[in-house]
């Protein structure tokens, strides 16, 4: 395996038999395509007829060794080969969680994996990545990020959350997208899952904007009716006076 890296950029060579080489692309390259998209890195892998078993992943920056090194272990997961990264501190603590049965293990690994997964890859509000994590943890992290984003100004604006193709689920069928899907039905929320098997982009209107909290307006009256009203006041106090004063003198 070598390592380069040339004005920022990174690259990797990673030897991999070729058996393997159809589990890295998958049926229609959904595979290799779910694996550039969610890392950010390029993978190429030779034709089988090349003669080569060499790997080749690269990445620009921002961020490009992070981006290489997600390629790299997504590859490592896909063909049970060891490319000498070690594991990330959410699959050390997810494996702590099943081993004790411990809920709270188990909160500290999904709250690391989905930092590994989203903060150290710089995605953003508007991108979330949903993969290594129990359904129920995905479905939280998706609740919060619409509730974040509920309070921001979003017209025009897309959600892509990342649910992966369900490529490593034990019978192969994706288990969060569907959860995710029926979560954004149940809050009436548009959404379009068809433009790309891997991912779910949300529709994100205007955010719901308070009453204002300056005091109301009172409309003016006009000056001629006010003008009115106080010419009519005054010759009501004369007649008032005058009247007054003869029911005294009577």
């Amino acid at each position: 395996m070598v390592r380069a890296t040339d004005g920022g950029s990174a690259r990797r060579e990673l030897n991999v038999p070729s058996k393997f080489y159809g589990k890295i692309i998958g049926k229609q390259a959904a595979t290799l395509k779910d694996i550039e998209e969610t890392s950010g890195a390029n993978v190429t892998v030779p034709g089988r007829d090349s003669g080569s078993e060499v790997v080749v992943v690269s990445a620009d920056p921002p961020d490009a060794q992070r981006k290489v090194d997600a390629a790299v272990r997504r590859i490592a997961d896909i063909t049970d080969l060891d490319f000498g990264l070690g594991k990330t501190k959410g699959e050390l603590l997810r494996e702590q969680a099943w081993a004790t049965h411990d809920d709270e293990l188990h909160k500290q690994a999904a709250a690391a994996i989905f930092e590994e997964l989203n903060g150290a890859m710089n995605r953003g509000m508007y991108e979330m990545d949903l993969h290594s994590l129990l359904v129920h943890e995905a479905l939280e992290f998706v609740e919060q990020r619409l509730d974040e984003l509920a309070k921001k100004p979003n017209k025009g604006n897309e959600l892509q959350i990342i649910t992966g193709r369900g490529n490593h689920s034990a019978d192969g069928q994706a288990k969060i997208r569907p959860a995710v899907v029926e979560l954004l039905d149940a809050r009436g929320l548009k959404h379009d899952d068809a433009r790309d098997a891997g991912s779910v982009f949300v529709t994100l209107g205007d955010a719901v904007s308070g009453s204002g909290t300056g005091a109301p307006q009172v409309p003016e009256e006009p000056v001629e009716e006010t003008s009115a009203r106080t010419i009519l006041g005054c010759v009501l106090d004369i007649l008032f006076a005058c009247f007054g004063k003869s029911d005294k003198r009577s």
